[in-house]
């Protein structure tokens, strides 16, 4: 996290100012997925997941449990 000063001058609402940084400061609030994968050392991303049979037939059944 970084903190920033900022001066305004003394006619400048304060309570306005406060608004003004928390809208930018949201703006900003988001976290691109390239800086996550350079963070956590990510280079090779894989699309497949494997589902183990058992977890499918699982899953099956609790369709039809939420259907019936």
């Amino acid at each position: 996290m970084k903190r920033v000063w900022v001066e305004v001058p003394d006619w400048v609402d304060e309570e306005m100012v406060r608004k003004r940084v928390k809208e930018i400061a949201y703006t900003f609030s988001y976290v691109p997925v390239e800086h996550l994968r350079n963070k956590f050392g990510i280079s090779e991303l894989k699309e497949e997941i494997d589902v183990n049979d058992h977890v499918s037939s699982i899953r099956e059944k609790e369709k039809k449990r939420i259907i019936d």
